[in-house]
């Protein structure tokens, strides 16, 4: 919920439109990508799950930035803005779900 309420600030902040509740459900949505990477996470080594959980984000944000296309380019000039905020907000939360989710304990 904290994710798609930072990006509503953000987009509210550049004059972007957008509903908040759209945003929690194309969030909800691009959050599919963590169900096989959380299925990976079985293989044994470290570097592997980072990168599955890399590469997992990293889908994870092109998904929303590309469903929000047309808001971002309604701010004009500003757009990298916008698109950096997304994937700096949906890489955060590939590395918390990384720490909490997909960190194996002995």
């Amino acid at each position: 919920m904290v994710v798609p309420l930072g990006l509503y600030i953000i987009l509210k902040y550049f004059s972007a439109p957008s509903g908040l509740v759209q945003l929690w459900c194309l969030y909800g949505y691009s959050l599919f990508v963590f169900i096989p990477a959380s299925c990976l996470s079985i293989i044994p080594y470290e570097i592997v799950r980072w990168a599955v959980v890399g590469v997992a984000g990293f889908m994870s944000a092109t998904f929303v930035a590309l469903n929000l296309r047309a808001h971002i380019t309604s701010a004009g000039e500003r757009w990298f803005l916008i698109v950096a905020g997304i994937f700096l907000l949906q890489l955060g939360l590939a590395v918390v779900l990384k720490m909490y989710l997909f960190t194996v304990t002995v």
